[in-house]
């Protein structure tokens, strides 16, 4: 969403460097990403980015416009959803097998979508579905500030007890 961000007097600099930084083909991803995520679960991974829109992600579930996510790195985030409704789009996403094969699962901002307490356990609640490190707080969604990632780009995640460490 660069032309949000450009037109804003004082842009949150992490946005528009992030920005930028896609344009000029560096991501800022493995650079602060994930400085401030909580790990929900450790691992490694390997896979294709694929960062959306929960709720949109879901309106995908059983048409043909639905991508392939066995072995992604699939990053979400929404906002002004109640927590029933982050709770029935991870169930949706977990009985029809897409969380089962991914290789990490990352969560970024879900703004007035419930408490830290609620959303912690909703992510707990479907952490286990997921082969690989699952993360949560990462600055990507709707709000500000927000990193611009490279879709469909190879990531590998390194998450253990001494840091998260992260190869694009």
């Amino acid at each position: 969403m660069p032309a949000v961000e450009f037109a804003k007097s004082l842009p949150e600099s992490l946005s528009v460097d992030s920005s930028f930084g896609l344009i000029q083909g560096r991501s800022q991803l493995a650079r602060v990403g994930f400085e401030g995520c909580r790990v929900n679960q450790y691992g490694q991974a390997k896979g294709r980015l694929v960062p959306v829109t929960l709720s949109v992600l879901c309106s995908l579930l059983g048409t043909k416009y639905l991508p392939d996510f066995n072995g992604a790195v699939l990053v979400v985030e929404d906002v002004n959803e109640a927590p029933y409704r982050i709770d029935s789009y991870l169930n949706q996403l977990r009985l029809s097998g897409v969380l089962g094969g991914l290789s990490a699962l990352v969560f970024g901002d879900f703004k007035n979508c419930g408490d830290e307490s609620e959303q912690s356990y909703i992510i707990n609640k479907y952490k286990s579905e997921v082969k690989g490190p699952v993360l949560s707080g990462l600055p990507f969604g709707h709000c500000d500030p927000r990193l611009s990632l490279p879709v469909g780009d190879l990531v590998e995640l390194d998450v253990r007890e001494s840091g998260i460490g992260c190869n694009l």
